[in-house]
């Protein structure tokens, strides 16, 4: 493992180029990127709001837990 740091220093160098070489294409990627990542979270407290619980139940419910079983 002596060529350890040698792989990543690499690795790193060619996303540098890479960034660099695509310009503004590339923040406009990351914008996107971005973009996406803030709608899924914006959304996912809506999404979870109106899933149903495996055997019916609503809000009240998943908030309650788990049912008591008789027995």
């Amino acid at each position: 493992m002596w060529l350890y740091p040698l792989p990543v220093a690499l690795s790193l160098l060619i996303w540098l180029f890479v960034l660099y070489s695509t310009g503004v294409v590339a923040l406009l990627g990351l914008f996107l990127a971005a973009a996406g990542v803030a709608v899924y979270y914006g959304m996912r407290g809506l999404w979870l709001k109106n899933t149903t619980v495996p055997g019916g139940g609503d809000q009240e419910d998943r908030e309650r837990g788990p049912k008591e079983v008789p027995g």
